[in-house]
This record gives structure tokens, sequence and C-alpha cells, in this order.
């Protein structure tokens, strides 16, 4: 399997790393593959198909933690390990095409970009094609999930409609509603798949 993998090479549903370095790079792969057909990270193996071995503990923990808190939504990912006759040991680190489209990656500026993958490279997506994703949650469920709202919930929904974003303070002056039930109500806005949290250092913001 290893060497099938390794053979194929580079492109739109593998990607090799000889170790991860950097959340932020790692993070724009995984959200590419979870934004367009899925795909595997094979880490231990050079650009030039050339196998080196890593520690798979370490390589779990930078992409666990790349694939919580450096993606938004997050994505689960799922390991293999492989060992060559060296005894060097690959891991394969396998993204599914997620049901939760689009999916962002944090940048080094905070802000966050939707990627996708194309052929072998992870390029940011189109606004248009970010809509898109959007729409795959389908309209007549939305309607649904929509009409089954508090009035203090549309309210909420609606603001965003017209408007970019909503910070806590913004829905307690605008909506006049306490800090708890502020917090309360986005949040029951956002396990609806209704609305986007976004957790930035200096203050957390909402978007549809």
């Amino acid at each position: 399997m290893l060497e099938k993998l390794i053979e194929k090479g580079e492109g739109e549903n593998q990607d090799f790393k000889q170790t991860i370095t950097s959340l932020y790079k790692i993070a724009k792969t995984i959200v590419s593959f979870a934004n367009t057909k899925g795909g595997k990270i094979i880490i231990g193996v050079s650009d030039t198909k050339i196998i080196v071995g890593v520690d798979p503990e370490e390589e779990k923990y930078m992409l666990n933690l790349a694939a919580t808190n450096y993606c938004d939504p997050p994505i689960a990912i799922s390991f293999l390990e492989e060992t060559d006759e060296d005894e060097n040991t690959i891991l394969i680190a396998e993204i599914e095409e997620s049901t939760k489209k689009p999916h962002f990656a944090r940048q080094i500026n905070d802000s966050w970009i939707a990627y996708i993958r194309v052929k072998d490279k992870s390029i940011p997506a189109a606004k248009e094609l970010v809509k898109l994703m959007r729409k795959s949650f389908r309209e007549e469920d939305q309607n649904k999930v929509i009409s089954s709202l508090s009035k203090q919930e549309k309210s909420m929904l609606n603001f965003l409609t017209v408007n970019d974003s909503i910070t806590l303070r913004e829905a307690m002056h605008v909506q006049n509603y306490s800090k708890r039930r502020a917090s309360r109500i986005l949040t029951a806005l956002v396990k609806k798949n209704l609305i986007r949290v976004h957790d930035h250092e200096k203050e957390t913001y909402w978007t549809i």
C-alpha cells in the first residue's frame, strides 16, 4: 500500500510532507482537502518521494492541533501508520470531504481564508465558490430550522442578513439584551448551523 501511495505522487487527493513545521501551512492543506474531495497527507516522505520517516505521535499532535484550532469549523482526521523495510515510520493522515463546507484556515494575521485543492496545490477559493459551498445546507432544511426559531433568534438572524458581522457587545446594544441572553441566542444559532463564530484575538464575532 505504502509503495503505491508514494508512486502515485502528489495530486488533488494526496500531499507529501517530510514533517509538520507550520500549523498555518498544514491547516491550509487540511482545509483544501475538506473543501474539495478529501485526501491524504503522507508525513515522512519528501517531495521527491524519498522516505525519511517521522515520530508519528509528534506529527499527530501537530495535525490535530491545526485541525482543531487553525481550521474553522474544526476538521476530523483519521490516522494510519506504515513502516518501510528500513523501519522508517510513515504517518498517513486522511481527511474526508466535509459535509460542513466551507472550512477556513487561520492566517498569520488572524484572518481566515477558505482553500480548495487544485491538482497538487491548495489555493484560495473564489468568493462565489464559498457562497455555493454555504448553499450545500439545503434551502428547504434551512427554512424548517428558521421557522422553529424563537422571536429573539429570528431578530438576531435578521440583523446578520443585512450586516456583515456582529459582536457580543453589538448584540447587547442593538437588541437590548443582557450579556447572558445575547450569548445564549448567538450560541443557539451556531448550533443550528445558521451562523458561524470567529474567535479573534481582539474580539469574538459572528457571521452568516
